[in-house]
């Protein structure tokens, strides 16, 4: 069995990373025919659901648990609660656990961060220490801790093989990663809502899509039934793309009108899909779909949408305070880009601009 973790601080690209492999396994599995899937754990946050779930670890291949992990101790912890919940966590000599580590970057954190969700992440992006996952010491304090669990030690091990594996055969594989700062293609599609998933999706499914569909309409098909079949009559297209208007509403984007169907020419198309059911009938759609990632790089092109206006304040595309350390925010009305621990005094001194800030992107994101 292998078990698979992100770590690294909130908005670092954990959760998007372990969504992808979920996928990317599922698509090895069907092409080799396996019957043992990828499942994936959600113990993120403070009511994650699956945090008493994690016995069901042992029944596959590969368990993807996604939590906010920090600390090598914080790896130690979850490994005790996969082995007190499953009972035993190694069964197979290939077992292995794969920490996918992402280097402490807070600025990018903290960008990254804006739009995620409703209730930000601020706290712990700012204030943890990320330290560097050590699989030694991760086995050695799992060692530790299994000898004082079980004071008859040497009895136990001759009927467990959860302590012999990890001496002889459990491997920790640490994968080190980048965090990569969201471009504004993605602010816009965390401000807007536009991901076209719920914010936790389902297992195994993408974490998000590029795309904004409309409702579909039937093109005809066939029924059947015993004694023959019948055609379906096709529905009228739509002229209008309702979705498409709505959001460039939502964006506060007004286009003249001719520009407008250049816009929607360039990014939208008609799509088919079908439908077959029990009896052998089958039914054809159309829909159209806007490609998202085009009208955003239009819209940006035009400077119908800037970065400004998708952050809700004031940004400038550098990286240093004038105190020479890195700089997180916007631009405050004194006239200086600043880090945190500048931005708390500049606070303290009387400013109200990180009020007005965090009050405009809460709201935004509510």
């Amino acid at each position: 069995m292998q078990i698979v973790i992100g770590y690294g601080s909130p908005a670092c690209g954990k959760t998007r990373l372990l969504r992808q492999l979920c996928v990317e396994h599922e698509q090895k599995r069907f092409k080799k025919n396996q019957r043992k899937e990828a499942y994936y754990f959600d113990v993120d946050g403070e009511n994650a659901p699956d945090k008493n779930r994690l016995e069901l670890a042992k029944n596959f291949e590969t368990s993807v648990i996604d939590g906010l992990f920090m600390t090598n101790v914080s790896v130690v912890e979850l490994i005790k609660d996969v082995y007190r919940q499953s009972g035993c966590i190694m069964d197979e000599e290939t077992d292995k656990l794969v920490i996918h580590y992402f280097k402490p970057d807070v600025a990018v954190c903290t960008w990254n961060d804006l739009h995620r969700r409703p209730q930000h992440s601020r706290t712990a992006i700012q204030n943890a220490v990320v330290e560097k996952p050590d699989p030694a010491w991760i086995l050695k304090a799992i060692n530790d801790w299994e000898r004082e669990e079980h004071k008859d030690y040497e009895e136990y091990a001759k009927t467990n093989s959860l302590y012999r594996l990890q001496l002889s055969k459990f491997k920790i594989t640490v994968v080190q990663h980048q965090t990569e700062k969201k471009d504004g293609m993605q602010l816009m599609l965390d401000k807007y809502k536009l991901n076209n998933v719920p914010e936790k999706p389902e297992r195994n499914e993408p974490i998000q899509t590029r795309f904004l569909d409309s409702a579909r309409w039937s093109n005809g098909g066939t029924w059947r039934d015993y004694g023959g079949s019948g055609e379906i009559t096709p529905d009228d297209a739509p002229t209008e793309f309702k979705g498409f208007d709505d959001l460039l509403e939502r964006l506060e984007v007004t286009i003249p009108f001719q520009e407008y169907n250049e816009i929607r020419k360039a990014c939208i198309t008609v799509e088919e899909t079908e439908e077959r059911d029990y009896y052998g009938g089958c039914e054809y759609f159309n829909f159209y779909r806007c490609d998202l990632q085009k009208l955003y790089n239009i819209l940006a092109e035009k400077e119908y949408l800037t970065i400004n206006g998708l952050v809700g304040f004031t940004y400038q595309n550098t990286n240093t305070c004038s105190c020479g350390n890195a700089a997180l925010w916007c631009n405050c009305p004194r006239g200086t880009w600043m880090c945190q621990d500048c931005c708390d005094e500049c606070y303290k001194s009387g400013c109200s601009f990180r009020d007005e800030r965090d009050n405009s992107v809460n709201s935004e994101t509510e």
